[in-house]
C-alpha cells in the first residue's frame, strides 16, 4: 500500500464489523430495476465494486419501503419479496469480494412521481414540493405507523438475505426530512407542531427498525448538514441539533452527512454536487458533526480523488468518505491507489451527465467515461489472435478510447491526430468556466496510451497516402466534427463565427463587443461562450435558442448553476426565437410563437453554436482504397453527438479491432 494513503487504507471498526479501509460507495440509483424488481445488471454493478476494493458497498438510492407508495421510477422495491434471491446473491458476492453491504431506505413522500404508479404522493401536509409540483395526500396517522412498520419490515429482509445494515435517510427532502421540516410539516397532531413532534416519526422508525434486526445489524441514517438556502426551512443549527437528538437514541451506528436538499431546483442540484461546487464542498460542515456528535461520520461531499480522501481523514474531518462518482468512473480506484498505481485511476470528471442527471431526466443511468458502466459486456475482451498494426485517425475521445483498448489487448496501435494536442473539442471545453475537471479524462488517457506503448503522431494532417503506406489491418476513423456557419451574409457589418472559433483562438473579441450568440444546441455551449466572453472579453452578450429556454437540455443537477451564472453575467437570455434568412440576405430572429421578426443588427460579433458536420472526407476517400473493407468509423464522425456516445463508440471499436470484421457503429 502506498504510504501517502495510510489513513485512507486502514481499517475501520464499524460496530461489529471491521472495514478493511475507508472508502465506501454509497447509495445510487441506476434505473435499471424492472418495475421495483432489481435485475442482474443492477446487481452485478454493486459486486463490481466490491470487487474494485472499497471497504463498504451501500446500495440502491432512494430504495422504496412502502408498498402503498407504487413502483417509482429508478427506486428499487424493497418491499417486494420478489427481489429475495438477488439479495442473497448481492450479499454473498460482496462478502467474497472481502466488503460488507448495506442498503439505503426510504420513503419519498411528496417528492415522488405518480405518473407511473397512479398513486397520489403522501407527505406530513398538502404543500407541493416545487420541483415535482404534485399536491400529495396528507398522511393519516394509521398511514404513518404503516409506514414505520415497512421500515422495520425491510429490515428484517435485509438481515434475512445476508446484508449487514440498513441506510435510513431524510436526505435529499425524503419523507423523514419533510417532517421536520416546519415550513413543510403544518400538522395539529402529534406530528407536528414542536421540534419533539415534528422529529416523531423518524424516531419511531428508528425504534422500529432497531427493534426488528439483531444487535449487530448495522443502522445508519443518511441526512443534510446545509440546506443551502436561508428560505427552505432547516437551518445548520436545526440540522445539527436533530442529529444531536437522533444520536440520543443510541440505535444509531453511523451518520452518513452530505448537503442540499430536494426543495427546490437548485437545491437539489446541491445533493449531487457538479463541477460548479468546490472539491470537498461540504468538508467544513461535516467537520461540524465530527466534533459534536460521538458516532462514526461517513462524509459524502463531492470526493473524487484518494489524495483528498486522504487529506480529509487525516484532517479529522470523518471517519469514512464516501466516493462514490470515482468508484462509478473506476471501480478498481482502491485497489489501484493501495498498490502505488493512483495514476491510473479513471477520474470521475464531476460532470453529472450520464449517472445522477439522466436519472433525474427520466432515463438510464451512465458513466460519461466509463461505457462500461451502462456496457458491462465491453469488459469481457479478448486478446488480438495475432499481432496486427491498427491505425487511428483522430484524438479525441472516440479515437483515443479506440487505441487504449486495443492497445490493451496487445495490438500494435498508431494514433494520427492533426492538431498538436489531444482531445478534440473536449480541450476546447476545459477553457469555458465552472468546468475544472472536463479535461481529465483526456489527460488520464493520453498517459495510459504512453504506458500501453501506443505510437502518437501530432500536428500531422492525415492524406490517404499517409495510411496507405503505414500498411494497416484495419483503420478507425475518428476524425469529429467541424462547427458550422449555418448563413452567409455578405453585407452584413458582423463577423460570423462559431464558438470553436472563439476557443481556438481562430477569431478574437474584442474588449466590449456586442456579441449574439444563436444556441441550437441548447446544452453547455451556448451558455458556457455566452459567460465565457462576459468573463475574458467584459462584452455584452444576448442569449438566443429557439427552445423554450436557453441549455434546454441541460440536466437538472447542472442548469441551475448555469441559470445563476448567466444571470451574474447580465447575459441577455433569450428564448423562443429562431434565426432565418430572407431572400435578400438579411438575418432575422422570428418569433417561434408570435411569428414577430426583429433584423439582427447592431451587434459586433454573430457566434453559432451546435451546427455541427461529420469530418467524413477522409472516410469517403479511403472507400475507394483496398483498406475500403477494414474500415471503421465511430464517434462525431459517424454523428456528432454527446461525449458519452464518443466514449462508448471508441471502446466498443477498441474491442472490435482486430478481429478482420469491417464494421460502422450505430449504435
Amino acid at each position: 500500500m502506498s504510504s501517502k494513503l495510510e489513513k485512507l487504507g486502514s481499517t475501520f471498526q464499524l460496530k461489529s464489523k471491521t472495514l478493511k479501509n475507508r472508502i465506501v460507495v454509497t447509495a445510487h440509483a441506476l434505473g435499471w430495476d424492472q418495475d421495483g424488481v432489481i435485475t442482474d445488471k443492477y446487481a452485478d454493478h454493486f459486486i463490481r465494486r466490491a470487487k474494485g476494493g472499497a471497504g463498504l458497498i451501500m446500495c440502491f438510492g432512494a430504495a422504496n419501503v412502502h408498498k402503498a407508495a407504487g413502483t417509482i421510477h429508478g427506486s428499487v422495491s424493497l418491499w417486494d419479496e420478489r427481489n429475495e434471491p438477488v439479495l442473497k446473491r448481492m450479499a454473498k458476492e460482496v462478502h467474497e469480494h472481502g466488503a460488507y453491504i448495506i442498503s439505503q431506505a426510504s420513503h419519498l413522500g411528496r417528492r415522488g412521481d405518480s405518473r407511473n404508479s397512479f398513486r397520489p404522493l403522501m407527505a406530513p401536509s398538502d404543500i407541493p414540493e416545487p420541483s415535482h409540483r404534485e399536491i400529495p395526500h396528507v398522511l393519516e396517522t394509521d398511514e404513518i405507523k404503516s409506514i414505520i412498520t415497512s421500515f422495520a419490515e425491510a429490515a428484517k429482509r435485509l438481515e434475512r438475505c445476508g446484508w449487514d445494515g440498513i441506510e435510513i435517510t431524510s436526505f435529499g427532502d425524503h419523507l423523514i426530512e419533510q417532517f421536520w421540516n416546519p415550513k413543510i410539516n403544518n400538522r395539529k397532531d402529534d406530528y407536528g407542531g414542536s421540534c419533539e413532534n415534528r422529529m416523531r416519526f423518524s424516531l419511531e422508525v428508528v425504534e422500529a427498525v432497531s427493534q426488528a434486526v439483531s444487535e449487530g445489524f448495522i443502522i445508519s441514517f443518511r441526512l443534510t448538514s446545509d440546506q443551502n438556502s436561508a428560505t427552505t426551512g432547516l437551518s445548520r443549527e436545526d440540522l445539527l441539533q436533530i442529529a444531536k437528538r437522533l444520536e440520543e437514541t443510541g440505535k444509531i451506528d453511523m451518520f452518513n452527512i452530505s448537503g442540499g436538499t430536494g426543495i427546490t431546483i437548485e437545491t437539489q442540484a446541491g445533493t449531487v454536487p457538479g463541477d460548479t461546487y468546490a472539491r470537498g464542498t461540504y468538508l467544513p460542515s461535516i467537520k461540524k458533526y465530527k466534533e459534536e456528535l460521538s458516532t462514526p461520520i461517513l462524509g459524502a461531499c463531492r470526493i473524487l480523488d484518494v489524495e483528498l480522501a486522504e487529506e480529509t481523514l487525516n484532517a479529522g474531518t470523518c471517519d469514512l468518505v464516501a466516493m462514490t462518482r470515482a468508484t462509478i468512473a473506476d471501480p478498481d480506484l482502491p485497489i489501484k491507489a493501495f498498490q502505488g498505481r493512483a495514476e491510473e485511476i479513471r477520474p470521475c470528471i464531476a460532470c453529472n451527465e450520464g449517472c445522477i442527471g439522466r436519472m433525474y431526466q427520466g432515463t438510464k443511468a451512465l458513466c460519461t467515461v466509463n461505457a462500461e458502466v451502462m456496457h458491462p459486456e465491453l469488459v469481457k475482451r479478448t486478446k488480438s489472435p495475432n499481432q496486427r498494426k491498427i491505425v487511428i485517425v483522430g484524438g479525441g475521445p472516440t479515437g483515443l478510447e479506440a487505441a487504449r483498448v486495443a492497445a490493451e489487448r496487445g495490438l500494435e496501435v498508431i494514433l494520427y491526430e492533426e492538431k498538436t494536442q489531444l482531445g478534440g473539442q473536449v480541450s476546447l471545453a476545459t477553457k469555458l468556466p465552472a468546468r475544472p475537471h472536463i479535461g481529465l479524462h483526456i489527460n488520464w488517457l493520453q498517459r495510459e496510451l504512453i504506458r500501453l506503448g501506443v505510437t502518437f503522431h501530432l500536428g500531422k494532417r492525415v492524406i490517404v497516402e499517409t495510411i496507405v503506406n503505414e500498411q494497416p489491418d484495419e483503420v478507425v476513423i475518428a476524425t469529429g466534427s467541424t462547427s458550422a456557419i449555418p448563413f452567409q451574409v455578405p453585407h452584413s457589418s458582423a463577423i460570423f463565427a462559431t464558438d470553436l472559433d472563439v476557443l481556438q483562438g481562430n477569431v478574437t473579441i474584442k474588449e466590449g463587443s456586442n456579441v449574439l450568440v444563436y444556441d441550437i444546441e441548447g446544452h453547455h455551449r451556448g451558455g458556457g461562450i455566452a459567460n465565457y466572453l462576459v468573463e475574458t472579453t467584459q462584452s455584452k452578450v444576448e442569449l438566443v435558442t429557439p427552445f423554450l429556454q436557453v441549455a434546454d437540455t441541460l440536466d437538472p443537477t447542472q442548469l441551475p448553476a448555469m441559470m445563476r451564472r448567466l444571470s451574474n453575467n447580465q447575459v441577455i437570455c433569450t428564448p423562443n426565437e429562431e434565426m432565418e434568412i430572407d431572400e435578400k440576405a438579411n438575418l432575422f430572429l422570428r418569433g417561434v410563437w408570435s411569428d414577430q421578426t426583429r433584423k439582427v443588427e447592431g451587434f459586433d460579433y454573430v457566434l453559432f453554436v451546435g451546427f455541427r458536420k461529420a469530418n467524413t472526407e477522409l472516410y469517403e476517400e479511403l472507400k475507394q482504397t483496398p483498406l475500403k473493407d477494414n474500415l471503421h468509423v465511430a464517434g462525431d464522425a459517424l454523428a456528432p453527438r454527446r461525449y458519452f456516445d464518443a466514449v462508448t463508440e471508441g471502446v466498443r471499436i477498441g474491442s472490435q479491432v482486430g478481429n478482420n470484421v469491417a464494421v460502422v457503429v450505430s449504435e
